[in-house]
This record gives C-alpha cells, sequence and structure tokens, in this order.
C-alpha cells in the first residue's frame, strides 16, 4: 500500500506540497527534509466547526483521523 502512495506522491511532489503547507513554527526544518526526502506521509483534514454538531463535531474530526 505504502509504495503505491510513494509512486504517486514523491519526492518531487512532496516538495510541491511543501510550498502549499504552513508548516508550525516548532517544526524543524531537519524533520521537513526528513519527510520530503523519506517518503514520509502526511495526514490533513478539513476543519468545519460548528457545522452540524459545534465544538464536538472538531473532536470527533481528530479522534477519527486519528
Amino acid at each position: 500500500m505504502l509504495a503505491g502512495i510513494d509512486r504517486r506522491f514523491d519526492a518531487a511532489a512532496r516538495r510541491r506540497a511543501l510550498e502549499a503547507l504552513d508548516t508550525p513554527g516548532g517544526v524543524g526544518q531537519e524533520r521537513i527534509d526528513r519527510w520530503v526526502e523519506e517518503s514520509g506521509l502526511v495526514v490533513t483534514t478539513g476543519q468545519q466547526p460548528g457545522l452540524m454538531g459545534g465544538p464536538l463535531y472538531s473532536l470527533y474530526k481528530g479522534l477519527t483521523t486519528v
């Protein structure tokens, strides 16, 4: 499964994605470089606080993502 993902999202694609990401201040450059060069994965979710469930919906999305 991971090999298939890596073929579609190779190092060049991760570099392009990095341009669009707003990386948190606590993330070191070494960690970002490792993500790009060593086939790292990123899990993202959308955020709709207050939509059909209020604040609990944000908690639900976080828990289901993990």
